[in-house]
């Protein structure tokens, strides 16, 4: 398919003809990219050059499994990015679509393959990740980050799913906990664990630290209910605490002697004056 243009210059005829893109379904657009096995969700993706008139009837979706072969999926809707498009040249459609639990169970995690036809032909293909519901996860940190002069003395809680096995929050994740561990940098550190919902929270005290930067935590335990390990690492933020000048005032005439405390700061590598 193609479009074109003549200009006309005395008595030469110049034809431009341009070839019309072929529709193409733009990957880098799904979102979401991935999501829980256990759980349906809506995902959209952005297709261009395709002709303003389709419909959402026009299209089909399939996904590819391991154990239920070929299912078709549900398109939900279609909407075209500008309006006033008359032509394929000009056109962005958003097609949104439903995702449903994977159809080869909540506790594997697996790429899915998906394709969208228009009118029975292949638009394109898609991944879609599926991730386990029974995958120990990281949900939060609290405090998020601390100051040098904190650590040693405030408390860090790390709030967990499906650690140390996945699914233990049916029973107890407190009483799956069997050898466990604390790291913070290189300091194993003492630890307590409750249940809260279907989170565990894990609180300890990170150990005193006068650098800021960031610093590596391992949480290590091992499953008493299926004998398996599992570890959740992330990075916590050390910051330096503000500096606190001793007096506050003094005298317009100058001269008055002023101490500055900067914990956390490292060593005093020069000084200065000023007048």
């Amino acid at each position: 398919d193609s479009d074109g243009s003549m200009v006309s210059t005395g008595n030469a005829i110049s034809i431009q003809i341009r070839a019309k893109p072929s529709p193409v379904l733009l990957q880098d657009t799904l979102y979401p990219r991935k999501g829980a096995a256990s759980d349906s969700q809506t995902v959209q993706v952005t297709a261009q050059y395709l002709s303003p008139s389709l419909t959402l009837s026009a299209f089909q979706i399939s996904m590819g499994t391991l154990t239920k072969g070929i299912v078709s999926l549900s398109p939900l809707s279609l909407s075209l990015s500008n309006s006033a498009c008359t032509d394929s040249l000009c056109a962005m459609h958003m097609l949104t679509f439903l995702l449903p639990p994977s159809p080869d169970g909540p506790d594997l995690s697996r790429d899915a393959g998906l394709n969208v036809s228009v009118n029975g032909q292949l638009l394109g293909t898609l991944t879609y990740s599926y991730v386990s519901a029974s995958t120990p996860t990281l949900v939060s940190v609290s405090p998020s980050q601390m100051t040098t002069s904190s650590t040693g003395a405030s408390a860090v809680t790390v709030f967990t799913q499906n650690f140390p096995s996945g699914g233990c929050y049916a029973v107890s994740c407190q009483g799956d906990i069997g050898a466990m561990s604390v790291l913070f940098g290189s300091s194993s550190l003492m630890w307590s664990a409750a249940d809260t919902g279907k989170l565990l929270a894990v609180t300890f005290t990170p150990a005193q630290t006068s650098a800021a930067g960031t610093v590596a935590v391992s949480l290590n335990a091992t499953s008493t209910r299926l004998g398996r390990y599992s570890n959740l690492a992330f990075g916590f933020q050390v910051t330096t605490p503000p500096a606190v000048a001793s007096p506050l005032d003094g005298s317009t005439v100058g001269g008055s002697l002023v101490t500055i405390t900067a914990l956390g700061w490292g060593s005093v590598g020069a000084r200065g004056s000023n007048p």
